[in-house]
């Protein structure tokens, strides 16, 4: 058994323990505390950094999508609708019973954001931010 654990044991069952055994358990029970609560604070800052730049990853094509769609300029006729080109402003009309939704409209964006989520782990987990250097 560890010996901050035995220590915490003799003080807790009150066989033998000193009031600098206890003095110095209580010390090291605080002291777990807060660096277990620094650690969760860390991991909980980097896994808000990640959310954050999945959801930007995820959101910028579709936002650009759509902003290409509702822009103004000629629309298409009754029935149509406008899907942009590649570069210079182009479009293509088609009818509007092909832009409706399908299956992979449910699976590609979680898919995808997954794969965000993991290369940004390994991202963070090559560059080691917040690892010191005794750590390797």
């Amino acid at each position: 058994m560890h010996p901050l654990v035995e220590a915490w044991d003799r003080w807790w069952t009150g066989g033998g323990g000193a009031a600098a055994l206890r003095h110095a358990a209580a010390w090291a029970a605080a002291l777990a505390l807060a660096v277990s609560v620094a650690a969760l604070r860390h991991a909980a800052a980097w896994a808000a950094a990640l959310a954050l730049a999945v959801s930007v990853a995820s959101f910028a094509p579709e936002a650009a999508f759509v902003w290409a769609l509702t822009s103004s300029g000629e629309g298409c006729g009754g029935g149509a609708v406008r899907v942009p080109l590649d570069g210079g402003g182009d479009f293509v009309c088609v009818p509007a019973r092909m832009a409706v939704r399908s299956g992979a409209d449910i699976v590609v964006p979680p898919a995808f954001a997954g794969l965000a989520v993991g290369a940004s782990a390994w991202f963070v987990r090559a560059l080691a931010i917040g690892r010191r250097l005794d750590d390797y």
